[in-house]
């Protein structure tokens, strides 16, 4: 049944063994309330990471109490600890409803997913230009709050400012995709999205090149480097967080 399965190369073999016995394990426990199963995320992009990024699946039900995630509890538990698997169990009226307060998640499913059984929702659904442009830069200026805080919390440890700055770089990416879906330029890589970027803006390639690099860099790093990279990349998303409050007042 959930052949579309064997068809994700890019998972490592026993990771879409663990999802397949997952999808139909679950199946078994909710029988008829099961409307859907969709997979999304980062198992579908091109910067899916073995042994650390997640498996993210949706599970439409008719209704979510407690009587059914106790029922699921252990099968989840399992799947995560084996696979890295996520469900979100959720109904189609609490996706319906609440479209203009996540409009930049649900963008996210609508654009790049796998039906791997029953009810395709998000077909159906379109997000308000308006509330995702609202949602991006009140996230981007959160994360660039928070990056401040970050950085006053851990600025005497590069090996820590060098992991702040790997998980904002992607929750930036992340963004980003959005950005240019509002400019109606968007790419289904999201790699190809800082290329756009700097051209844009007028950033180093360097920069960018940087970042991308940081995660698989394995020796320390100094003081004096990291202090400087920060800085560059702070100065950076300064300049994009102003281009989005110009984006607002063009709309």
């Amino acid at each position: 049944m959930f052949e579309k399965i064997d068809s994700l190369n890019r998972l490592p073999k026993k990771v879409r063994e663990e999802l397949k016995n997952f999808c139909s394990s679950l199946k078994e426990l909710i029988g008829n309330d099961l409307l859907g199963l969709l997979l999304y995320g980062s198992a579908l992009r091109d910067d899916y990471i073995p042994n650390h990024s997640d498996i993210n699946i949706l599970v439409l039900v008719k209704e979510v109490d407690v009587s059914l995630l106790r029922k699921v509890a252990p099968l989840v538990a399992r799947a995560n600890q084996r696979a890295l698997i996520e469900p979100l169990f959720l109904t189609p009226e609490y996706i319906k409803n609440s479209l203009d307060t996540f409009p930049l998640e649900y963008l996210d499913i609508k654009r790049q997913n796998l039906l791997l059984y029953g009810e395709d929702i998000f077909s159906e659904i379109e997000v308000d230009r308006g509330d995702l442009r609202l949602q991006v830069e009140r996230e981007w200026k959160l994360n660039y709050i928070r990056l401040q805080q970050a950085y006053l919390r851990s600025y005497n440890d590069p090996e820590a400012l060098k992991k702040i700055m790997i998980k904002s770089f992607n929750s930036f990416t992340h963004l980003l995709s959005a950005i240019y879906y509002l400019k109606d330029s968007l790419t289904e890589e999201r790699h190809r999205v800082w290329d756009s970027l700097m051209k844009e803006f007028f950033i180093r390639e360097e920069i960018i090149n940087y970042l991308k690099s940081l995660r698989e860099r394995k020796e320390k790093i100094g003081k004096e480097e990291i202090h400087q990279r920060f800085n560059e990349y702070f100065k950076m998303m300064e300049r994009i967080m102003f281009a989005l409050e110009a984006l607002r007042k063009e709309g």
